[in-house]
Parts: structure tokens; C-alpha cells; sequence
């Protein structure tokens, strides 16, 4: 479901248990939490048959994207996304919440 709702050259992968990541080259902040957006309502529209009918899925999506101005290393990058996911699951989950570097200028 993830790799439907990216382009061809884009990556998804998982990540830990449940926790994926996609990568999505040369695309801008704005362009990056559009695509997760469209992700969660993918997965929260999708439908089951049988005994999952009545099954209801829901995704929370952390967004940063990677700046060498702003992030020094791969795993500084991933925590700021990271960072971004756990605000999302502490904002009432089934949303979407982004690393914007421009407000981390002032931290």
C-alpha cells in the first residue's frame, strides 16, 4: 500500500516493527507531507472482506526532509523525523506532523 502511493523512483522500506520510512528524492518539504497525507488516507480508507470486515486502520507519519545545512548526519535526519512521528502519535494520531527546520533555526 505504501509503494502505490509513491513514485517509481521513490523508497519505502521497514523500518523497525511496525515503523516504515520512505525516501523520496528531490522533493520539498511541502511535496514530502502532501505524499504522507495521501498515505494515511490511503490507509485509512482501505477495506477488508470476511471476519476483518469491520477492521479500521489509521497511520501516524513523521516528515523531515534532508538539508547538509540542517542535519549533520543520517541519524540526526531519521530522529528528526522520528521526532515528528511521536508528535503525531501524541497529537491524537491518524495525522500527519513534519520537522520544519525554519522554526528549529530559533531552538
Amino acid at each position: 500500500m505504501l509503494q502505490k502511493e509513491l513514485r517509481s523512483y521513490d523508497c519505502a522500506a521497514r523500518y523497525g516493527g511496525e515503523e516504515f520510512v520512505a525516501i523520496l528524492p528531490d522533493s520539498t518539504l511541502k511535496e514530502s507531507v502532501f505524499v504522507a497525507d495521501r498515505i494515511r488516507l490511503a490507509v485509512q480508507g482501505a477495506k477488508f472482506n470476511g471476519p476483518l470486515a469491520k477492521l479500521c486502520l489509521s497511520v501516524s507519519l513523521g516528515v523531515a526532509c534532508f538539508s547538509q545545512e540542517h542535519s549533520t548526519s543520517v541519524d540526526g535526519f531519521i530522529k528528526l523525523a522520528d521526532d515528528a512521528l511521536y508528535r503525531a502519535k501524541a497529537n491524537g494520531r491518524n495525522r500527519v506532523e513534519f520537522h520544519d527546520p525554519e522554526s528549529a533555526k530559533s531552538l
